[in-house]
């Protein structure tokens, strides 16, 4: 039998601090207003001023809000499953080569609108990336149901992607019809390099990465051990009071039945509405 889907972002620590780190990372940047720095032109920024900087962080942060609506609505409603797909290793090594290669692209074609004269605004955020990832994720995961929809004597088939891929669309087209989409074919064009392993150092086994995400698994892990040795000696110690307990409820000492009753007896009825009033005065 088929075991369930953990609900969230149980199991998935790749997702859950990429996911984190799209909503808030912006929000930081707003709030110490260094938005400016994540604006990206090749002129006056590379030709002027030199700061070759931007075209490392240009990736990481979004400007606008509604960017940061529609990423984190996409990577939380689809790309989350590539990591159950690829497994958390994998799947981070995975991100990682494609935004290196994003960097490459966007520096290729910063270069090339150069030569030819034209100084295009090239957008922040990873909006490559995401649909790059998008690639990998419709190729990759099953599809839960199909639709047929039939308008007008035209019959189109729509699957459980459909709100998904209206999203990625308008992600792709929030910047601007031609410099967003710039962006996101650079992106789709290294998903689908990447799915078909042709780029180069593709297959290069990252032994050296391998070890330091295993050594930093292992302390986390340990880490959390004293929680739960914690819990399991508060349970050990409340089995060993419940075998220390009576076995025989007579052997528990109980009040007198009688002086309760007594007890009972000696204390004023109050009326109800009494009570209330009292509870109001409070």
């Amino acid at each position: 039998m088929a075991s369930p889907i953990p609900l969230g972002f149980k199991n998935l620590p790749i997702t859950n601090f990429i996911g984190g780190f799209i909503v808030f990372f912006p929000l930081l940047i707003s709030l110490l207003d260094l938005k400016k720095y994540f604006i990206f032109a090749y002129d006056p920024f590379i030709s002027e001023y030199g700061q070759y900087f931007r075209y490392f962080i240009i990736q990481f942060c979004f400007v606008n809000e509604s960017q940061v609506v529609l990423a984190a609505f996409i990577y939380i409603l689809s790309l989350k499953n590539l990591e159950r797909v690829y497994g958390s290793l994998k799947y981070l090594k995975l991100v990682i080569f494609m935004l290196f290669y994003n960097f490459i692209g966007i520096v290729l074609v910063s270069l090339l609108l150069r030569i030819i004269g034209i100084n295009m605004f090239i957008p922040a955020g990873p909006i490559g990336l995401i649909v790059g990832l998008f690639y990998l994720y419709c190729n990759t995961t099953p599809v839960t149901f199909r639709v047929n929809l039939i308008l007008g004597g035209h019959k189109f088939e729509l699957s459980n992607d459909f709100i998904n891929s209206i999203a990625v669309f308008q992600l792709a087209l929030s910047d601007g019809p031609i410099s967003s989409l710039i962006l996101s074919g650079i992106g789709l064009s290294i998903g689908m390099l990447t799915y078909n392993n042709l780029l180069p150092f593709s297959k290069l086994q990252w032994k050296w990465f391998d070890s330091f995400y295993h050594r930093f698994a292992t302390s986390k892990t340990a880490r959390s051990r004293p929680s739960q040795s914690t819990t399991d000696s508060g349970s050990d110690g409340q089995r060993d009071g419940l075998r220390d307990a009576p076995q025989n409820e007579q052997d528990v000492p109980l009040l007198d039945d009688d002086e309760n009753l007594r007890e009972r007896d000696d204390t004023p009825v109050r009326p109800l509405g009494s009570q209330l009033l009292d509870t109001f005065r409070r």
